[in-house]
């Protein structure tokens, strides 16, 4: 699944061209030494002439990130704002959560050994953000 920055209120387009192979050894060194080994980053790589010459430049991490699906052709040249108010967007945007979930599963698993969930802190942290981005079929009707 391509992923893609939320970084999108304004109109803007969003480039899913992420050349990975040439950010790896970038995001490894990144996460080794600040121990973030899962997370979303908001980075940019300025050009050659600008302050920080070319390298990559770090403005958030954060374990908690959104994932927004690769649009179709159609909509590339359109306002990613628009196109999230689509079915189409809501459900590449669920199937990207359900791959980023089973991976990032199958990567603790493999690396700890282990997962723990804290499911009261999840819940009652994350409640106001669930109520806003939530369809309003999931998990009922109403979110009373």
């Amino acid at each position: 699944a391509s992923l893609s920055t939320g970084t999108s209120a304004a109109g803007s387009s969003l480039d899913f061209r992420i050349p990975q192979e040439e950010m790896a050894p970038f995001i490894r060194s990144f996460a080794t030494a600040t121990g973030i080994d899962i997370g979303g980053m908001d980075i940019a790589f300025p050009e050659a002439g600008e302050a920080h010459g070319g390298g990559p430049v770090v403005f958030e991490v954060s374990p908690i990130f959104d994932l927004n699906p690769e649009p179709p052709e159609e909509w590339r040249s359109k306002p990613y704002k628009e196109y999230k108010q689509t079915p189409d967007y809501q459900q590449r945007r669920a199937e990207n959560y359900a791959a980023c979930a089973q991976k990032v599963i199958e990567y603790i698993l493999d690396r700890r050994g282990r997962l723990v969930v804290d499911i009261d802190n999840t819940v009652s942290d994350a409640w106001q953000r669930i109520r806003r981005a939530a369809l309003p079929s999931w998990p009922g009707e109403t979110f009373d």
